[in-house]
């Protein structure tokens, strides 16, 4: 079964919540990134990645910023309003969509 696929204005109406362990770093979030327990074929490739891969992923001043804002009450649109306000973002919607999209799509967080 592959991963949902989400429009940029379903992903708007959806709320963020992390799931992926994270560290502080320099006023940096890095996340820990989770190892697939899928089984099977699918769960074996995914280890074997997760194995070949950077054990960590190193947000960058925004990132960070959006991540330590993810309440799980607050939707993606309103953190790219507050976004948009608060760093001049003016793309902030369709990169903030894209940015959720990604880190659910590889376990960190979750979105409903």
């Amino acid at each position: 079964m592959g991963k949902k696929t989400y429009t940029v204005g379903e992903i708007l109406g959806m709320r963020p919540i992390p799931l992926a362990e994270w560290d502080e770093r320099e006023e940096r979030i890095v996340l820990k990134r989770p190892v697939p327990s899928e089984p099977g074929l699918r769960g074996l490739l995914g280890r074997a990645a997760a194995l070949l891969s950077s054990p960590t992923i190193a947000l960058d001043a925004t990132g960070s910023w959006v991540w330590r804002r993810m309440d799980g009450r607050t939707t993606v649109a309103e953190l790219a309003q507050a976004l948009a306000e608060e760093r001049d973002e003016p793309s902030a919607p369709e990169r903030l969509a894209l940015f959720v999209h990604q880190l659910s799509r590889h376990g960190m967080l979750r979105l409903e």
